[in-house]
């Protein structure tokens, strides 16, 4: 084969390969949202982003928790072994029920829900 005709034949490949990728869904995840009065990440680290997923990694099945910190807002994606269900979802909202910020930080609002997923970093895993 000449290399004229395999480099075009690569970049269709190529191209088929991103197509089918960008084709396919992202698998659902659970996401978790504050938004709070307080504006250091670092702040905002200890108080509710460490916590939270160290919680998360106590529930079954879960296989990845990935997590944006910034000035005044928290966002934690949580994926499962397996299909993402509304069960994992009803599993999270206890988890976060069952922690209290109040007194430490002044939460604005909060949402927890099923969705796919946003968060491309991968986070450290937490050492048990």
């Amino acid at each position: 084969m000449s290399s004229k005709s395999f480099f075009p034949m690569a970049a269709a490949l190529f191209a088929a390969a991103a197509a089918a990728g960008a084709s396919q869904p992202c698998a659902p995840v659970v996401s978790v949202q504050y938004n709070v009065s307080e504006s250091l990440p670092e702040q905002l680290m200890t108080l509710i982003t460490t916590p939270l997923e160290q919680s998360f990694y106590k529930l079954e099945r879960v296989a990845q928790v990935n997590s944006s910190t910034s000035h005044g807002s928290v966002e934690i994606e949580i994926q499962f072994d397996g299909v993402t269900s509304e069960q994992d979802l009803t599993r999270v909202i206890r988890q976060v029920e069952q922690l209290n910020f109040s007194g430490r930080v002044h939460v604005i609002s909060r949402a927890i829900l099923l969705r796919p997923r946003r968060l491309t970093h991968a986070a450290t895993p937490l050492q048990p």
